[in-house]
Order: C-alpha cells, then sequence, then structure tokens
C-alpha cells in the first residue's frame, strides 16, 4: 500500500506541487509515527488512502475557475 501511495503521489506532483508534497510529508509521518506496528500503520494508510481519494474526487467535481478563483459560466 505504501508503494502505491507514493507512486501515486509522484505521479501527479507536477499536476499540484503543493498539495502532493503535503501528502507525501504526511505519509512519512504515518510511516514513522507506526514503524514496525503492522496493523496500526495498514489502518493508518487504508485510511489515508480514502483520505486522498476523497479529496481527489472532490477536485474532479469542482468547475474550472478562472484566475480570480470564480466559476466560469457556461457561456464563457
Amino acid at each position: 500500500m505504501e508503494h502505491a501511495v507514493r507512486h501515486h503521489i509522484r505521479k501527479k506532483l507536477d499536476e499540484d506541487p503543493v498539495h502532493y508534497q503535503r501528502l507525501s510529508e504526511r505519509l512519512e509521518e504515518i510511516l514513522k509515527k507506526f514503524g514496525e506496528n503492522w496493523e496500526q500503520l495498514a489502518l493508518a494508510l487504508k485510511a489515508f488512502v480514502e483520505e486522498v481519494k476523497r479529496a481527489n474526487e472532490g477536485k474532479r467535481r469542482r468547475p474550472a475557475s478562472t484566475p480570480s478563483g470564480t466559476p466560469r459560466s457556461s457561456t464563457s
């Protein structure tokens, strides 16, 4: 699971460097926190993956915005 998350982060890093750098840092925190406690590590990684999936789904659902941050109208 760890390797899949790392791969996803590396693959998407250029799309949103700030967001994916934060995810990379959170992954490292999880790995350090649980170390060799495999059961807790697996649970934490599973929760982390679900959180990343939800965030990615939310990004896809948001309408594209203009540089000012306002949503684009369908007529422009």
